[in-house]
C-alpha cells in the first residue's frame, strides 16, 4: 500500500486506494453493504487510516488543501472500525448483530464482531461466526446452548480457548476452528463434547 512514486499535489486517494482495498471509497458510500464488504472495510479501513496519518506532504498548499479531506476520511474510517452491539439477536433492549431465523440458526458471519455475542437463544441449533475478529473463547461464552449441533468459528483470530468453554454443548456434532491462531489445546479444552463427530483445527499454530 506504499506510494513511493506519488508526486506532490497528486490526489491523496490515488496513492492509498490500491489493491486489495481498491474501490473502498465507493463502497463506503453504500448504505446497505453485505457482510463480506463490511468485513473488508474494517481491514482496509485500518490500513488507510494509518496511511492518512503518515502520508508525507512536501507542498504546503497541497497539505492545507488536503487537510479537510484527511479529517473527513479519518472520521469515516474510525466509524467503519466501530464494533457493533453485543447482543446476538434483536431485543427490546437493543439491536442484534446477527440474523436469527425461525429454523434455530444464528448467523453472525462477517459481522466485524470481536467477541462471541451475548444472549444467543438457548434453542439455537446452528451458530455461524465465520470471518470475524474474535480472539478468545471464554468459559461462559457458550453457556446454556445445550441444543447446539453445529458451531462454525473458522477464519477468526482465536488464540486462546479457556478450558471447558464447550462443556455445555452436549449435543454438538460439528465444530470448525480452522484458520485461527490457536496455540494450545489441553485435555480440558473439549470436555463435554460427547457427540462430536467433526472437528477441524487446520491452519492454526498448534
Amino acid at each position: 500500500l506504499s506510494s513511493p512514486h506519488r508526486q506532490a499535489g497528486a490526489p491523496l486517494h490515488s496513492s492509498i486506494v490500491t489493491r486489495p482495498c481498491a474501490g473502498l471509497k465507493d463502497a463506503t458510500l453504500d448504505k446497505t453493504p453485505d457482510r463480506r464488504t463490511r468485513h473488508w472495510r474494517k481491514l482496509c479501513g485500518s490500513r488507510l487510516l494509518t496511511l492518512l496519518l503518515k502520508e508525507p506532504q512536501t507542498d504546503i498548499l497541497a497539505n492545507m488543501a488536503s487537510w479537510y479531506y484527511r479529517m473527513v476520511w479519518i472520521g469515516v474510517l474510525v466509524s467503519m472500525a466501530t464494533t457493533s452491539a453485543e447482543l446476538a439477536c434483536s431485543h427490546d433492549d437493543g439491536e442484534g448483530v446477527c440474523e436469527c431465523s425461525d429454523d434455530h440458526t444464528v448467523d453472525c458471519r462477517y459481522d466485524d464482531i470481536e467477541q462471541i455475542p451475548q444472549e444467543i437463544p438457548a434453542d439455537t441449533i446452528t451458530l455461524n461466526m465465520e470471518g470475524n475478529f474474535i480472539t478468545e473463547i471464554r468459559a461462559n461464552d457458550l453457556a446454556g446452548l445445550s441444543d447446539l449441533e453445529k458451531l462454525n468459528l473458522h477464519f477468526n483470530s482465536i488464540n486462546d480457548i479457556e478450558d471447558e468453554s464447550f462443556s455445555d454443548l452436549q449435543n454438538l456434532k460439528h465444530l470448525a476452528l480452522d484458520y485461527n491462531m490457536v496455540t494450545t489445546v489441553t485435555s480440558r479444552t473439549f470436555v463435554g463434547l460427547d457427540k462430536l463427530s467433526f472437528l477441524s483445527l487446520i491452519q492454526n499454530n498448534i
